[in-house]
């Protein structure tokens, strides 16, 4: 793909041709020029025939510049003068100069400079035309020579319409970071700039006569033709508007790429990294996807064909637009059956919101050709009137209401973050348990997406001792898993119950202890996702990684297995009895790097209360030093079936684990995936698996594709020392409120005893508050 023009010459041309313009940009300009041809064609056309004419204007000629008219065009110097060098210096440069228009940084001598030229230009120019009297010149105004001031204006009115709508639906946001929201570069909206852009151009038509209908009519086709330019445009840069995944078979006479394509360089960074690239891109789609941009460029081109060769033997007034309806309504329908779009509940049937507004062009395009029909029959001129007058009414508000709807959107989410000071301070502890990383926390009743009133939380390496006066007494003890019960939901230290087992010596023991047939001595278990299984018994699972100390550096340990933990329904901590069995979720990935899953589940059932459940447990792994994330999935009857479990290959379910696909990378080998309102997923993680910032991307479904990274938080004040490690960020839907995701990660040292000596409550999780802005 080419997220610029310079990447398309360079690939074209095999040059490096370092030129910063957006690829997506350039080919909507040139469809706002197709458009622009076919609009002023048909003026022409309906002058020609009478359908609409000139109208006549008297100016007066001879007169110097007025001061309104100087200082209008000195405002316009400005502004290119303020803005032109920042922008040229970044095409030059190979920079994107995008932020730079959207920010208030300029040249304010150039803008002066300009202003001054420009203003002086127009006083010259105007004052060698005065004559010694005013001249009133009349002449005829062809609606076809209205076309310069039409784009003018539909330009500068769709522009600030998409800023209105974005704003609109932003207020709250507003009001916190006023600017932010007023010049963020990604914050338009397509309907408040069609909307804006299309009630100026019929006011225009208005405003010189002519009627709406016939404007209708002129701008039927170039819409489609503008439509088609621009599919090419998303389709070019791969600009996350592709359709679902596509396995199957590909027919022999099509080539890959028009079949299914993984849109490798996407402008969004989708996807998972390209090895070996250096490119500013470097992402591709983990598996193929059907390149819907692709077939409806070449759909919206040929009925654009269409209507253009039928356009002239069209005679009746509106039947141009109504066809446009029924044809624009028909071919977005259909492809929305392969696109990625969240789906709404209507009489029992599930439909995008795109194809709802597909519906209402085709009921608009039926409608207008029976109201046709009608007047043609019925010479009533009264009802006709009252029908004329709903007819137009309808069929200008399915116009305003979009050629399409906003397709997901996986690189933006409007969002706050904050502290949340009362849920990190839960885990300040001064007696028994004082610290522990690897937090997870499970709901005890088994439904995953609402918050709960009982929770399991489970703790890999944990502390266990005294601190006083802020000191570490002596007799701290360090377990490798422990758990807690809350019983309230809400951040009470009083409903928090931590529990840990007892060896022989009454000294603190781990909860879970490795017992399988691969265990060797000194093995012990960290702790991975689990969930309550409601369709077994509501019998409790954890993953289990077993780990082996190889060496007494910070990082001296390797996992050496994967194991099941499998804890009967009522069971109390610190639950003794519980089984246990090796699983073969433990692998190599083919650069020989090793990978476990357990990462992470997400219960796509009816009964754990998931919005758009499918029956099925997906399990997330992490492998490489890229963490690349995979996943899994199976029927909650047969968790303990692994011959059951299918395992992402990148086109499909395959029973081979070998065979499996990366869906993404970057994130941590802690993670969690949740469901958003609009019926999107949110994946939170640490980017990178340790660092400083708590990453999001937005996914389509529990297996992607995903989008870029969103930075959500950076952990970097709660480094007090140079040794700290941040690391396994994860959200807690069940203790989180709805429109809100509560986010841990965990806090360690790389100088381990001589940081928590000096810090005694470093080692323990914070938390973050993810308010979603619906």
């Amino acid at each position: 793909m080419f997220a610029t023009i310079g990447d398309l010459i360079s690939y074209l041309l095999q040059l490096d041709v370092k030129l910063n313009l957006q690829t997506f940009g350039a080919v909507m300009a040139l469809a706002f020029a197709g458009a622009y041809i076919v609009f002023t064609s048909e003026f022409k056309r309906k002058e020609a025939d009478g359908t609409i004419r000139g109208i006549v204007i008297t100016e007066e000629t001879g007169q110097p510049a007025s001061w309104l008219e100087l200082l209008l065009n000195a405002v316009l110097g400005f502004l290119l003068g303020y803005k032109a060098p920042g922008i040229l210096s970044s095409l030059y440069h190979g920079t994107d100069p995008a932020p730079g228009l959207l920010s208030l940084q300029g040249s304010l001598v150039w803008g002066m400079v300009l202003a001054a030229v420009w203003a002086i230009w127009i006083y010259t120019d105007r004052r060698k035309a005065i004559l010694p009297e005013p001249e009133a010149v009349t002449r005829v105004q062809h609606p076809y020579q209205l076309m310069p001031y039409i784009t003018f204006m539909v330009g500068i009115w769709g522009f600030l319409g998409a800023k209105l709508f974005d704003t609109a639906e932003h207020i709250q946001e507003l009001r916190y970071v006023p600017w932010q929201v007023l010049l963020a570069r990604s914050g338009f909206t397509y309907y408040g700039g069609l909307i804006f852009g299309i009630l100026t151009f019929l006011y225009i038509g208005y405003r010189h006569k002519i009627k709406m209908i016939h404007m209708l009519d002129i701008g039927s086709p170039g819409m489609m033709l503008a439509y088609g330019i621009g599919r090419i445009g998303c389709h070019l840069s791969g600009d996350g508007d592709w359709g679902i995944v596509n396995g199957h078979v590909k027919p022999g006479w099509l080539p890959q790429w028009a079949w299914s394509f993984t849109y490798p360089h996407n402008a969004i960074d989708a996807g998972v990294y390209i090895p070996g690239c250096t490119s500013l891109h470097c992402h591709q789609l983990p598996m193929g996807v059907y390149p819907t941009p692709l077939y409806e460029a070449v759909g919206c081109l040929l009925l654009f064909t269409t209507m253009w060769i039928i356009r002239k033997s069209i005679k009746t007034p509106g039947a141009l637009f109504y066809l446009f309806l029924l044809l624009n309504g028909a071919e977005r329908y259909f492809i929305e059956m392969l696109r990625i779009t969240p789906k709404y509940q209507l009489l029992g049937i599930q439909l995008s919101q795109a194809q709802l507004i597909a519906l209402l062009f085709i009921a608009g395009g039926l409608a207008g050709f029976v109201w046709l029909s009608a007047r043609y029959y019925f010479s009533y001129r009264n009802k006709t009137h009252v029908m004329k007058k709903w007819m137009l009414t309808g069929a200008g508000l399915l116009l305003f209401c979009g050629l399409q709807a906003q397709t997901p959107d996986l690189a933006n989410l409007r969002f706050k973050v904050e502290e949340a000071p009362e849920w990190s301070a839960l885990f300040i502890r001064n007696n028994g348990w004082f610290g522990g990383d690897g937090i997870y926390s499970i709901p005890l009743n088994g439904v995953e997406h609402q918050q709960s009133d009982s929770l399991l939380f489970i703790f890999s390496d944990s502390m266990i001792g005294t601190i006083e006066n802020d000191s570490l007494l002596p007799g701290s003890r360090m377990v490798h898993n422990t758990v807690a019960i809350l019983g309230k939901n809400a951040p009470d230290i009083g409903s928090m119950h931590f529990s840990w087992a007892v060896d022989a010596k009454g000294e603190a023991a781990s909860v879970f202890e490795p017992h399988t047939p691969n265990t060797q001595p000194r093995d012990y278990y960290w702790l991975g996702d689990g969930f309550v299984n409601q369709e077994l018994n509501n019998t409790l699972y954890i993953f289990g990684y077993r780990v082996r100390n190889v060496s007494d550096d910070a990082f001296g340990f390797r996992e050496v297995g994967n194991t099941l933990i499998k804890i009967r329904a009522g069971a109390k901590p610190p639950f003794t009895g519980y089984e246990q069995m090796d699983t073969p979720l433990f692998f190599k990935n083919k650069a020989g790097d090793i990978g476990s899953f357990g990462a992470g589940i997400y219960v796509n059932t009816k009964q754990a209360k998931a919005p758009a459940p499918d029956g099925y447990v997906y399990v997330y792994g992490v492998h490489g030093l890229g963490k690349q994330m995979v996943v899994a999935r199976v029927k909650p009857a047969d968790f303990e079936h692994f011959d059951q479990w299918g395992f992402w290959d990148g086109h499909g379910w395959n029973k081979d684990m070998n065979q499996m696909a990366a869906v993404t990378d970057k994130v941590s080998n802690e993670l969690s995936l949740s469901p958003l309102p609009d019926g999107r997923y949110a994946l939170i993680f640490q980017e990178g698996g340790m660092g400083t910032t708590i990453g999001m991307r937005i996914g389509a479904s529990p297996i992607g594709p995903f989008g870029p990274v969103i930075k959500l938080w950076d952990c970097s004040k709660d480094a007090e020392e140079k040794t700290y490690v941040m690391y396994n960020a994860k959200a807690h839907p069940g203790i989180s409120k709805p429109g809100e995701l509560l986010i841990s990660y965990n806090v360690n040292s790389v100088e381990f005893l001589k940081d928590l000596h000096k810090h005694p409550h470093l080692y323990r999780p914070r938390f973050i508050r993810l308010k979603l802005d619906n």
